[in-house]
């Protein structure tokens, strides 16, 4: 029987990714799945392709809509309460680097990267968890190396992924009273579109990833599956005992310094 038969699944920013390869996965071991993002034409996308896997409208919410705004954050939870009955997990994977137009420096585009990367994720989180309850469940949060390193050009970023994983340590504690586990992954470099949306040319994109291989102890960028293949293992009883950790998945990045 497939692990997540007969469970309820929320995968925010599943519209492309990381976001979109966990939700696909999830499916594929049976669950039913919550998929979100802000472009319709990219969101539609993920779900044709949940349908060409063999996945029926019956398992599938689609919810557009900006993660910040807490009408999106409400209509997920609602919308997937009432198709499916219940919500197992939930997978924070919204956000951004950079506000468009914005200096890197600037309030502006640090209440941009602050509302979505940590403000959607405790909102949500407080919506989901009444459900998380009722079935045991566990949240996984998608946060990034990026809260280990400086990186002054993206220090907005760096500080709200810092964040993010120490409130998934503080909500472990608090909802683990519920049965709740609460766990954090942290992606290194990613093959992904996310740095062409800070701004990147394709070929300033390439030429990251040619510079930065040096720094990896396994000398390449990473999948997107090879983080939804984590992120499964976090949401499943495989992982039972496991709670409030970060879970770094960088192919030794952050260990050859």
């Amino acid at each position: 029987m497939a692990e997540f038969a007969g469970k309820a699944v929320i995968v925010t920013g599943s519209s492309r990714g990381i976001g979109r390869e966990t939700a696909l996965a999830f499916a594929r071991a049976g669950a039913s799945v919550t998929v979100h993002g802000q472009s319709k034409e990219k969101l539609d996308e993920t779900v044709a392709l949940l349908k060409k896997n063999g996945v029926e409208d019956k398992r599938i919410v689609s919810v557009l809509g900006p993660i910040q705004d807490e009408k999106t954050t409400k209509a997920i939870v609602d919308e997937t309460v009432k198709k499916f009955g219940r919500i197992d997990v939930l997978v924070n994977n919204a956000g951004v680097g950079q506000l468009t137009g914005a200096a890197p420096d600037s309030l502006e585009n640090y209440d941009y990267i602050f509302s979505v990367n940590v403000r959607s994720v405790l909102h949500l989180t407080n919506l989901a968890a009444p459900h998380l309850a009722k079935t045991k469940g566990n949240v996984v949060n998608v946060s990034s190396i990026c809260s280990m390193l400086s990186v002054p050009i993206w220090a907005h970023y760096c500080m709200s992924k810092a964040a993010l994983d120490h409130y998934t340590r503080n909500a472990a504690v608090s909802l683990g009273e519920q049965g709740i586990r609460v766990n954090v992954v942290n992606p290194g470099g990613v093959h992904s579109d996310f740095r062409m949306r800070l701004g990147f040319t394709p070929e300033q994109d390439k030429q990251m990833e040619v510079d930065n291989k040096a720094k990896i102890v396994l000398g390449r960028f990473g999948e997107a599956r090879e983080i939804s293949d984590v992120i499964l293992f976090l949401a499943s009883s495989k992982a039972s005992y496991i709670t409030g950790s970060t879970i770094v998945v960088d192919g030794g990045c952050m260990i050859k310094g």
